[in-house]
């Protein structure tokens, strides 16, 4: 990933969790944190928020 941004926790909220890791929202925002667990590919990581980004960019 070329990117990084850090972010501050206290600003989202747990919304759940999965074999992948841990989510949380965003309190005020439309954004969505993915916490993967220890080990997870980073790709994977990476080419489901591309892919996500695409679903996102045709329904504009």
């Amino acid at each position: 990933m070329e990117k990084y941004q850090h972010i501050n926790l206290s600003d989202y909220t747990y919304s759940g969790e999965g074999g992948q890791g841990v989510a949380y929202t965003h309190k005020s925002e439309k954004r969505l944190a993915k916490l993967f667990n220890p080990g997870f590919d980073a790709t994977f990581a990476f080419k489901e928020f591309q892919a996500h980004n695409r679903r996102r960019t045709r329904r504009d």
